[in-house]
């Protein structure tokens, strides 16, 4: 199985104004969590959980995120010109950031929408179908918190995200394909190596 924290060197993060002027201030830039909606806490709680077993010690809480492949191996850094990157007409910069390898954690973005949603992320569609059934089989409502041992193994699955080989190409799709986001607890205003201001669509 091939780990997610190899080969993050360059990056993309998209910052609003605000977060840029803080980095350009204090020379440094951390996330507070003050801005995750409350139905994804636990989501970005887990995460920071996972990337302090696999990082350098840190005394950061939640994580800062960029992307390693914004729409596969094409398309690496993302579109300015694309809708989503921020709130409607919010100015906003992306920057492009070299790190250390080792500070970095790499994921599937589609993926990771498995534990944003508290759902199972399946290898292959017969896996998928076997849990449903035993869910079906036990009287299980297809509803988060599941009962253990459901619970446990559902959290269990989101352990896919960080392998760049999960999964069938029917199910995830071909690996050249797959959109790679990038966690971080921190950015230096020494490892920006260049910024475009941009105002969202």
């Amino acid at each position: 199985m091939r780990h997610a924290i190899i080969i993050a060197v360059i990056l993309w993060t998209i910052q609003d104004l605000p977060a840029w002027e803080r980095l350009q201030r204090d020379g440094v830039l951390r996330a507070d969590g003050r801005r995750v909606p409350p139905y994804y806490r636990d989501a970005y709680r887990w995460m920071s959980e996972q990337m302090r077993l696999r990082l350098p010690p840190n005394s950061s809480r939640f994580p800062l995120w960029g992307w390693y492949r914004w729409q596969g191996v094409s398309r690496c850094r993302p579109d300015l010109r694309c809708a989503g990157h921020l709130e409607r007409r919010v100015p906003g910069v992306r920057i492009e950031v070299d790190l250390p390898d080792s500070t970095v954690l790499l994921s599937d973005f589609g993926a990771w929408h498995c534990v944003l949603n508290r759902s199972f992320l399946p290898l292959n569609d017969s896996e998928d179908d076997a849990l449903a059934a035993e869910l079906e089989t036990e009287g299980v409502d297809h509803r988060w918190p599941y009962p253990e041992p459901f619970r446990s193994r559902v959290v269990f699955s989101w352990q896919h995200i960080f392998d760049m080989d999960a999964g069938d190409t029917d199910c995830w799709g071909p690996s050249s394909g797959r959109s790679l986001q990038a966690t971080f607890w921190e950015l230096t205003l020494s490892q920006v190596r260049r910024f475009d201001a941009f105002t969202a669509r």
